[in-house]
């Protein structure tokens, strides 16, 4: 659920010539892990048109902040981009051309064909569960079969359970 905010809205500044490529910049690096795809990022925003400068949405006179799961869709391809990468306590502007932001629709001010502009805060980042990138093994016994049947999962590390197989356990009470 979004957070009640009330920090300080930035100011947007307005690329010179409108976006014909998304163009990233970082004001402010944040620290700790970049988010990546699948990841939920928390943003506090402002959002104008390039073209005038003219504020369409922003989350702080709202003060609730806007969570985004990167890659699923849920925003205009700009922010599923242009928010890979970022880190918790940093600021981002986005420039965004027209067919990565609504294209040819109309959107309430936001008319048709449309560069973007957002600044947008990054309040925090929950990351998906990865998948270690290397398992050790080392303690695990033989895949072929050919190792004393265990009784208790626990006698292992988990990363020698494999999860391509199906175990079954009788349970006796």
């Amino acid at each position: 659920m979004p957070a009640t905010t009330s920090p300080d809205k930035p100011a947007v500044s307005i690329p010179e010539a409108l976006p014909t490529e998304l163009v990233i910049t970082d004001l402010v690096e944040g620290e700790g892990e970049a988010a990546q795809a699948g990841d939920t990022v928390t943003v506090n925003y402002v959002g104008v048109r390039s073209e005038d400068g003219t504020e369409f949405d922003n989350s702080y006179d709202r003060g609730a902040t806007f969570d985004v799961t990167l890659g699923a869709g849920n925003v205009i391809q700009g922010w599923d981009e242009g928010l890979i990468g970022v880190k918790k306590g940093g600021r981002r502007q986005l420039d965004i051309p027209s067919d990565l932001a609504y294209g040819d629709q109309a959107n309430g001010v936001i008319e048709a064909g449309d560069a973007l502009t957002f600044v947008i805060d990054v309040v925090d980042i929950t990351f998906k569960m990865r998948l270690a990138d290397e398992i050790d093994t080392a303690n695990c016994p033989p895949a072929d079969g050919s190792a004393e049947q265990q009784r208790e999962f626990t006698e292992y590390p988990p990363t020698c359970i494999d999860v391509t197989k199906s175990y079954t356990a009788e349970i006796v009470t």
